[in-house]
């Protein structure tokens, strides 16, 4: 009886019909979270959805339209963006609206909310062309396109709302984990199903060991005892809770 008492963690996915997002939501749910979805649908698919989450179609650029879906959340997972470059140097407002306003908006919806810690979608765009590879933390950002530059910003105001307001803020990208096993390849690569590529067409990008990224990405950030409160993904650090 007292386990039926016992309330579910409460998290909420900005832009958790994408490709990012829609990935974030099924591990959510795989961890029995109660998981709350906000997506305009503008680039996301219903498809791509989890049936287990509940889903509201909103747009994270209007602040009144979400700042009430943000009450009894723990956690929340932003991945709410326009994330294709050519389109941000042709209307580069359209873009700093979503990715800056609405990032703004979420964060300062979560803040509002008592929100635990807000994880932000970063890009690996932000370091633009470097001398070396891979990418490291302590290289100098260097936007080249719009798209790269709003992100750089969304980093920033993450790091703003932790040192001015407290909130708790993670910066991740997915992306860039590649500590895979060959089984995880199988299944989230090219081994799946017609109808998982049905659920995940028209997605810009498909990285292969996406499921794997995520499920490791998740598991630090949701972890207890951190040592600092915002920064870009890194394998060896443990997050704040």
């Amino acid at each position: 009886m007292l386990k039926n008492m016992v309330r579910k963690i409460t998290a909420l996915v900005t832009g958790g019909c994408g490709f990012i997002g829609s990935h974030i939501v099924d591990e959510l749910v795989r961890r029995k979270y109660e998981v709350i979805v906000i997506d305009n649908l503008s680039t996301g698919h219903r498809a791509n959805l989890n049936t287990k989450a509940k889903f509201y179609r909103r747009d994270v650029t209007k602040f009144s339209q979400i700042k009430k879906l943000f009450r009894g959340a723990d956690f929340v997972f932003h991945a709410a963006a326009l994330a294709r470059i050519q389109p941000s140097i042709k209307d580069p407002r359209k873009t700093f609206d979503v990715n800056v306003l609405g990032t703004f908006n979420v964060l300062l919806s979560a803040k509002d909310a008592g929100v635990k810690k807000v994880i932000y979608s970063a890009s690996s765009s932000v370091y633009g062309d470097q001398s070396g590879l891979p990418l490291k933390e302590n290289m100098i950002s260097h936007p080249k396109n719009m798209y790269a530059l709003s992100k750089l910003f969304g980093e920033d105001m993450c790091k703003v709302f932790s040192r001015l307001y407290g909130l708790n803020t993670v910066s991740a990208s997915y992306r860039r984990l590649r500590h895979c096993d060959r089984g995880i390849f199988e299944a989230v690569g090219f081994g799946k199903t017609s109808d998982h590529n049905r659920r995940r067409k028209n997605q810009a990008r498909f990285y292969a060991y996406f499921r794997c990224s995520v499920r490791q990405s998740l598991g630090d950030a949701l972890r207890q005892g951190l040592r600092r409160r915002d920064y870009k993904y890194r394998k060896r650090e443990k997050l704040q809770h």
